[in-house]
């Protein structure tokens, strides 16, 4: 018995490459669609983070982190206490009380 294989009787043609991670493409295109996506993503995340000021990023508190009690500040996006009506940046927050009685009539 013998190990050697035969030789193919077709030459098969070489599967092209993707030039992103370097692996033998299974594409028409010849990249992966992943890695399409990633390349397009490195670009979308570069402008993202060029456009991101520096000061928003560092107060902002993600609503998830948040307690029920509290609310975040539009102007500042500090976290304050829900009952609070006035941030400490200046900000009033609109009221959901009962509307005002003027000259007693409802306005």
């Amino acid at each position: 018995m013998s190990a050697k294989k035969p030789a193919p009787l077709f030459a098969q043609r070489p599967r092209p490459r993707c030039p992103v991670c370097g692996e033998a493409s299974y594409s028409a295109a010849g990249t992966h669609p992943q890695c399409a996506v990633r390349r397009l993503d490195e670009k979308r995340m570069k402008l993202v983070r060029l456009e991101a000021p520096q000061a928003q990023t560092k107060n902002f508190v993600p609503l998830t982190d948040m307690s029920p009690w509290n609310r975040v500040c539009p102007s500042c996006h500090a976290p304050r206490y829900a009952r609070k009506n006035i941030c400490t940046c200046g900000y009033v927050f609109a009221s959901t009380s009962a509307p005002l009685i003027q000259n007693g009539e409802e306005s």
